[in-house]
């Protein structure tokens, strides 16, 4: 066995193990990366410059470390073609994420007295024979996979596909880091089973990709994560893998896997792409006419869930949302019996409405909580619903703080939301304005309006903090520009009125008052009559000040009246 043999041997559990968490990091073999340049400086030169062992400078030991990496390091550098390189490096990964790295658990005095004594095959056989690495590997592999549920015949074929490299390759290093070489093979990439697919041309869904993401997000380091799978495992993998990170709530990594599958015509990847530009999971824009083409294309494929949901896009008399639900809605409960989360969900909204079966709400709570059980968080927050609603269920908001809190720490920002109101209202739990912020706080950031809003409006009252108009601007600023939130851009209006957290400006504070008051927005819509009387921002308007204080005072705003009827 050589050096780089039990490197190899663990960069196949780092695989599983790197799957199982989804900490990929594309540029594989840093520490390996370490121990090339320091061969390289040495070989250019004999000496490592300020090279530190357990935080002591050893710079007078620098040539002997430096031949000793450089001979072991050279002979695995120049074994492995520049292509195998590549690959591997898309395999093996530093154990970063659990904050153990791999050269930690090396005892690099001994490697320092072996390269002080001239003795490469001393640092070679320390290498192989005193590090298991594989035992490192695995024992980090199984942790997590437990953790995460990650199938663990999906790790087993990742380790599959390594050991059959190294098969192929012969023999590599022996102890004397003298090169024995067979021919070259390259490291075997699995087939994609979906191969059958990738002539569809998905003409009718045209998709810009730089423009389904949410202003300011940059989906890099998602899209490498996928890369490195995608040229790694077959499309059933690919799906289970995305599938999983999707219910452990990395919504947009998984997004660039269904991204992957969809566009290579896989249909169950379809349904879920569906319910990514339907929803705006993780940083995806909402976008109901592409949802609706990938939902027909699934359908199209024949994927039971992709097809269910086409049928709300037609109206409810139409033959073609009936014709829709008389052909899947048996498939789909099939698979809800067969244990699928996803179709347990969908069933269960079938059950609860009555849409296209009998309603039976306690068959419908029995199927979310399958779901939810599965770790499906659409489930689980669909349950606290119910449960605080009380309208099927006796009224119990304990119980539904408890579902939300569950769906909450999976990421589903409704439940973050929820829970924050929860918190907020102190219904179902102690009021705690802490837990409050915290929660609008996390829901905000993972893109949801309504906690975006509100702690723009935490930060403006100082409800709960310091007051802060900066922040209350940065959060009204986002919700209006990126999510069109009603609320926030009635309050972004407010603060250009007045020039609270920005300079003042009448003129954007008319737009997103306007805009808020054409929405809906009651308070912007009293708001917008005052810059329409006073002509702030705008011509000066009585009529039209006038209407929209009808407006307001019709949805319910006393102030609104009192000014109407000043003004009549």
């Amino acid at each position: 066995m050589g050096i780089f043999d039990d490197f190899l041997d663990n960069a196949a559990d780092a695989l599983g193990r790197t799957i199982a968490n989804n900490e990929i990091l594309y540029k594989g073999l840093t520490n390996a990366v370490d121990f090339i340049d320091a061969a390289q400086t040495s070989m250019n030169g004999g000496k490592v410059q300020h090279l530190q062992i357990n935080g002591k400078d050893v710079s007078s030991k620098g040539s002997h470390i430096g031949e000793s990496f450089g001979k072991t390091v050279k002979n695995v550098v120049e074994f492995f073609t520049p292509e195998e390189w590549k690959t591997i490096g898309k395999l093996a990964y530093k154990i970063a994420s659990f904050n153990i790295p791999v050269l930690a658990v090396i005892d690099w005095n001994k490697i320092a007295n072996a390269a002080e004594n001239i003795n490469d095959k001393g640092v070679s056989d320390y290498l192989i024979n005193e590090v298991n690495w594989k035992e490192i590997g695995k024992d980090l592999v199984l942790a997590k996979a437990e953790s995460t549920g990650m199938p663990v015949e999906v790790i087993d074929d990742m380790l599959g596909y390594v050991d059959r490299f190294l098969e192929n390759k012969g023999e590599k290093i022996d102890t004397n880091s003298e090169l024995i070489t067979n021919e070259t093979t390259s490291l075997p990439i699995a087939t994609n089973e979906s191969a059958s697919y990738t002539n569809q041309i998905l003409n009718d869904i045209n998709i810009d990709n730089q423009s389904i993401y949410v202003y300011g997000y940059n989906p890099e380091s998602s899209k490498k994560s996928a890369d490195i799978l995608i040229s790694t495992i077959n499309s059933e993998q690919l799906q289970s893998v995305a599938e999983n990170m999707f219910l452990n709530g990395k919504l947009d990594d998984a997004f660039e896997l269904f991204l992957h599958l969809g566009d290579n015509g896989y249909p169950r990847a379809m349904y879920f792409l569906g319910e990514y530009f339907h929803h705006n999971y993780g940083h995806i824009k909402k976008d109901i006419n592409t949802s609706f083409q990938w939902r027909r294309k699934g359908s199209e494929l024949g994927d039971p869930l992709a097809a269910l949901n086409t049928a709300w896009e037609f109206p409810v008399t139409s033959k073609e949302r009936e014709e829709i639900l008389n052909t899947y809605i048996p498939r789909v409960i099939e698979m809800a019996e067969q244990g699928d989360p996803f179709a347990q969900n969908e069933a269960a909204d079938l059950f609860l409405s009555g849409q296209g079966c009998m309603q039976d709400n306690n068959k419908g709570i029995e199927l979310l909580s399958k779901s939810s059980d599965k770790g499906y968080w659409r489930s689980t927050t669909k349950l606290g619903n119910i449960y605080k609603e009380g309208v099927i269920v006796t009224p119990d908001t304990s119980k539904a703080v408890e579902y939300y809190k569950k769906a909450a720490e999976l990421g589903d920002t409704i439940a973050q939301n929820s829970l924050a109101n929860a918190y907020y209202g102190g219904v179902g739990t102690n009021k705690d304005l802490d837990l409050a912020k915290h929660w609008y706080q996390v829901a905000a950031e993972n893109g949801n309006d309504s906690a975006i809003s509100s702690i723009a409006y935490m930060y403006y009252n100082g409800d709960g903090v310091s007051r802060d108009t900066s922040k209350a601007f940065y959060w009204a600023k986002k919700g209006a520009e990126l999510y069109d939130n009603v609320v926030a851009m009635g309050l972004l209006g407010v603060m250009y009125c007045n020039g609270e957290g920005v300079s003042k400006d009448n003129h954007q504070a008319f737009y997103w008052l306007k805009k808020s008051a054409e929405s809906g927005d009651t308070y912007a819509q009293s708001n917008l009559a005052v810059l329409y009387e006073n002509g702030m921002g705008t011509s000066k308007d009585l009529n039209l000040a006038k209407h929209w204080y009808q407006v307001a005072a019709n949805n319910g705003d006393g102030s609104a009246k009192n000014a109407l009827s000043r003004l009549m």
